[in-house]
C-alpha cells in the first residue's frame, strides 16, 4: 500500500511538535502546522546560536519563544539568558503544582492566596478588604469601541481605565513594565492597578468569561495578581502573590500557560525570577492555543462605594514597553496591525483623569490616573 507522503510528513510533525509543546497549545490543519514547525524552528536556531541546550530547549517548550525574541532584540548576555530559562523553569514548576493541587481541591498558599470574589472585592490575608476592577468584559457584557461604559451624567462608577486590546488569536504577553508612582491608602478604597487579562470571547465584543492578569498596590508594596470568572459570571475568584514586586521596572510575562489556566510571572531588568502565580478554573474555558482569547494590557484605578476622586490619590507615568503578543505560529510588536481595542473607560468625569502619552501605540505607551 503507498502511504500519501504529505501525511507521513505532517503525521512526523506533529509527534516532534506535541513532544515539546501541549497538543492543546496547537491550531489544527496541516498548514497550521508547517506554520508552526517553521517557527519552532527558527526560534530554536536562535537559542542554540546562543548556547541554550537541546535539553533546556525541550524542557521551555513554548517559552522558548519569548525568550528567542528577547535575545533577537536584546542581544541578550550569557548570564541574562540563563536567568531567563531559570525563571521560566521556577514558574512552570509553580503553575504545575497549582494546577494539581486545584485537581485535588487543595489551595496552596506557599506562593499564592486564592479567596473568592464576594460583590466586587476580596478579602486579603491581613484582613483588609480591597476592591477588584469591574470591567464589562468581566461582567459578561458587550464591550467595543462604540460603547465604552461611559456614563456622561454620573460623576462616579467602579474606577476609570485604560486597556489594550489584541485581536483573537493571541497566547501571550511580554513587556517591560515601569511600575508607576502611586498615592493611594487601602482606607482610602482606591486601589491602583497594572492591568492586562485574558478573556474568552470569538469576535473581541462578547465575552463568555475570562482573566484580569496584573498587579496591584496596598499598604505600600505591589503585588501580582489573578482575577478569574467562569463562563456563567456565578463564581469570581482571585489570586495574589505573597511576595511582593520592587519599585522600577518589571518584565512581566503573562499567558494562557494550558487550557483553562492562566500565568504570570515577573522578573527584574536583568530577568533575575521575582515571583510568579497562576489560576487553574476546570471551566474557564479559555484555550491554550489563544483561538478564543483577548490578550489586553492597561492600568486602572479601582473603587467602591467612593465619594470623591479628588482625594489626592494618583496612579503616575506607569508605562508597557516593547509589548509583545504570541501564538503559536509567531509573535509580533503589538501594533496597529494587533490591536482591535485602545481606550479610556469610565465615567466621564473618570475618564477625564486619564491621560495617556505614546509614540508608538500600542507597545509603549505612558499612563497616569490623577485624583489631586
Amino acid at each position: 500500500m503507498k502511504l500519501n507522503t504529505t501525511f507521513i510528513k505532517i503525521s512526523a510533525l506533529a509527534f516532534l511538535i506535541s513532544s515539546i509543546v501541549p497538543l492543546s497549545a496547537f491550531a489544527e490543519g496541516p498548514e497550521n502546522l508547517k506554520a508552526q514547525n517553521k517557527f519552532y524552528t527558527s526560534n530554536v536556531q536562535v537559542l542554540k546560536d546562543h548556547g541554550v541546550l537541546e535539553s533546556d530547549i525541550q524542557e521551555l517548550g513554548a517559552d522558548i519563544y519569548p525568550l528567542a525574541n528577547e535575545i533577537s532584540n536584546k542581544n541578550l548576555s550569557k548570564t541574562q539568558i540563563e536567568n531567563y530559562i531559570n525563571g521560566i523553569k521556577q514558574a512552570n514548576e509553580q503553575s504545575n503544582e497549582v494546577e494539581q493541587n486545584r485537581k485535588h481541591g487543595i489551595m496552596d498558599t506557599s506562593t499564592q492566596v486564592t479567596s473568592e470574589v464576594i460583590d466586587g472585592q476580596v478579602t486579603l490575608p491581613d484582613g483588609d478588604k480591597i476592591t477588584v476592577p469591574n470591567r464589562n468584559k468581566m461582567k459578561l457584557q458587550p464591550d467595543n469601541e462604540v460603547t465604552q461604559g461611559i456614563a456622561p451624567l454620573a460623576t462616579l462608577g467602579d474606577g476609570p481605565m485604560y486597556n489594550v486590546d489584541a485581536r483573537v488569536g493571541y497566547n501571550q504577553i511580554t513587556s517591560m513594565v515601569t511600575l508607576p508612582t502611586v498615592k493611594s491608602t487601602t482606607e482610602s478604597g482606591i486601589i491602583p492597578y497594572v492591568l492586562g487579562g485574558a478573556y474568552v470571547t470569538t469576535n473581541n465584543v462578547n465575552y463568555t468569561g475570562g482573566a484580569d492578569i496584573g498587579a496591584f498596590y496596598e499598604k505600600g508594596v505591589w503585588r501580582l495578581c489573578i482575577n478569574a470568572v467562569n463562563p456563567t459570571g456565578t463564581q469570581y475568584y482571585w489570586t495574589s502573590s505573597q511576595t511582593t514586586l520592587p519599585n522600577g521596572t518589571v518584565y512581566l510575562n503573562y499567558k494562557v500557560s494550558a487550557n483553562n489556566q492562566v500565568q504570570i510571572t515577573a522578573s527584574d531588568a536583568n530577568y533575575n525570577y521575582i515571583t510568579s502565580i497562576s489560576y487553574y478554573f476546570n471551566d474557564i474555558n479559555l484555550k491554550a492555543d489563544g483561538s478564543n482569547v483577548e490578550m489586553a494590557t492597561g492600568f486602572s484605578m479601582a473603587y467602591k462605594n467612593v465619594k470623591s476622586i479628588s482625594d489626592g490619590s494618583y496612579l503616575l507615568n506607569g508605562s508597557w514597553n516593547n509589548t509583545y503578543v504570541y501564538k503559536p505560529t509567531g509573535y509580533s510588536l503589538m501594533d496597529s496591525s494587533t490591536v482591535v481595542h485602545a481606550s479610556k473607560k469610565g465615567t466621564a468625569d473618570e475618564i477625564a483623569k486619564i491621560s495617556v502619552t505614546t509614540s508608538n501605540p500600542y507597545y509603549k505607551y505612558s499612563t497616569s490616573i490623577d485624583f489631586r
